[in-house]
């Protein structure tokens, strides 16, 4: 089973550019604001230019989840399909659901002094750090272990990349937000 882990991803302008997108408010800014969090899902034309570098050629659906996570938040074992049972409630006829082929875990912000919190995949355990992506085929069975210590939340964007008909868009107006 391949697990990528790419560091350093996105450059601190692109980073603030994101989060904004997705959460609401530039990470690198304090704030008090409550997050803005809410699912979305983009077909390749949809795709907001902050977000075109999780493309990957054969896929044309991409679904993001955005999380906030804090102490005690796990995540039991599990594999990706966060979307189909979205599409299954939009009548979306069941031949043309299939699960996504690959996804990415986009780590925005970490706290550097984290204990707990590591992705886990068979024997590969990744410590998550700020500005990281793991990515690893939806149907890999995998798990976050608890958060036992951090200071902050940690922003995490989840992306499942699917290859689903085209005739899906009538069923569903994209960008396609749910909270």
């Amino acid at each position: 089973m391949a697990v990528d882990v790419s560091k350093d991803i996105l450059s601190e302008k692109s980073r603030a550019s994101m989060s904004v997108a997705l959460f609401g408010h530039d990470i690198n800014q304090p704030t008090n604001q409550k997050l803005q969090l809410r699912d979305v899902t983009h077909t390749i034309d949809t795709l907001p230019i902050e977000l075109e570098w999780m493309v990957r050629e054969d896929c044309n659906i991409y679904n993001f989840i955005c999380m906030s996570c804090v102490l005690s938040d796990e995540v039991e074992e599990h594999t990706d399909e966060d979307l189909v049972p979205h599409l299954i409630h939009a009548k979306v006829p069941g031949y043309y659901i299939k699960p996504p082929i690959e996804t990415s875990v986009y780590y925005m912000d970490v706290c550097e002094d984290m204990r707990g919190g590591e992705y886990v995949c068979g024997d590969i355990v990744v410590r998550p750090e700020s500005n990281m992506c793991i990515t690893f085929p939806s149907q890999s069975s995998h798990s976050v272990r608890e958060v036992t210590f951090t200071s902050k939340p940690r922003l995490t964007v989840v992306c499942e990349k699917y290859k689903i008909l085209p005739v899906v868009e009538r069923y569903i107006n994209f960008p396609w937000y749910r909270k």
